[in-house]
């Protein structure tokens, strides 16, 4: 796992199939942007994405495949991190029926569910 600023250049710099993980999260363990680099034509429209979900400018992680990901410590790290939030929200809605929102289980791209076991 590499961590650098996320720059048109940098992302440009990357080959295919690498995964990108943006250090910027919606709610602790989420990030806002997560995705594999796309070939260099569909490099403009990914720079895009990432703009729009505020990645851009700020430090991502590359990883060189899925292995390499699933036995990071940033993704051991993310995991607990929701399985917290999962056990917070739980607790907070218990026998309410009304509930404005719905727990799922939400991990980087390629992690098992028994990951979150």
């Amino acid at each position: 796992m590499t961590t650098q600023k996320l720059t048109k250049r940098y992302l440009d710099s990357l080959p295919p199939g690498y995964l990108l993980v943006s250090n910027v999260f919606h709610v602790p363990g989420w990030p806002v942007f997560a995705e594999m680099v796309s070939d260099q034509g569909g490099r403009a429209a990914q720079w895009k994405r990432a703009a729009a979900a505020g990645a851009t400018g700020r430090n991502c992680h590359v990883f060189l495949n899925k292995d390499e990901l699933e036995t990071s410590p940033f993704a051991r790290s993310i995991l607990e991190s929701v399985q917290k939030l999962k056990e917070l929200f739980s607790s907070k809605i218990a026998g309410t029926s009304n509930a404005v929102f719905t727990i799922r289980d939400v991990r980087p791209p390629g992690l098992p569910p028994s990951s979150l076991n």
